[in-house]
């Protein structure tokens, strides 16, 4: 998982709150950069960001517009995750590099989950969403685990700075 930092968190967290209290908390706002489903077992996902993390730098992504993902996953609302340098995508794409089974998902931070929140139909009914552009600093990734209907950091592997 990859924790961005900057100041316009803090509206991301509080519109979190807002429409889905559940979800934010279990886990703070975050980029999803490996999904369970995609690695063989922690030790080896381990491994892997260890070696990126050694020779990757931090970087910057941007918030971009509100969105909605089709069915299966109606009723997930999120915040697009813009990669304007490619920097996320590449790290993306070597996180989850065979022998690991990458899928096909945007880069998204979640808003509104369907499995915590029923409230996806009223967000966008309220209308005047606030605009959440923004620049977001990546300077670590993280390794979670959820035990007790809360994420754990189990690792933190940082970047280089830049």
């Amino acid at each position: 998982m990859l924790f961005p930092i900057g100041p316009q968190l803090d509206e991301v967290e509080a519109l979190r709150r807002a429409w889905d209290p559940s979800m934010a908390a279990e886990i703070p706002a975050h980029i999803t950069l490996v999904y369970p489903v995609e690695h063989p077992g922690v030790e080896a996902l381990r491994e892997r960001v260890k070696g990126i993390s050694g020779r990757e730098r931090a970087f910057r992504v941007c918030l971009g517009d509100f969105r909605a993902f089709p069915p299966p996953d109606a009723g997930c609302v999120y915040i697009d995750v813009r990669d304007d340098d490619g920097r996320l995508a590449a790290l993306r794409k070597e996180a989850a590099a065979p022998p690991f089974n990458p899928v096909e998902f945007p880069a998204h931070m979640t808003v509104i989950h369907p499995r915590t929140s029923d409230r996806a139909a009223e967000f966008w009914r309220a209308g005047g969403i606030q605009d959440a552009k923004s620049p977001l600093m990546i300077d670590a990734i993280f390794i979670t685990s959820f035990e007790n209907g809360k994420y754990a950091v189990e690792a933190r592997f940082p970047l280089l700075q830049a």
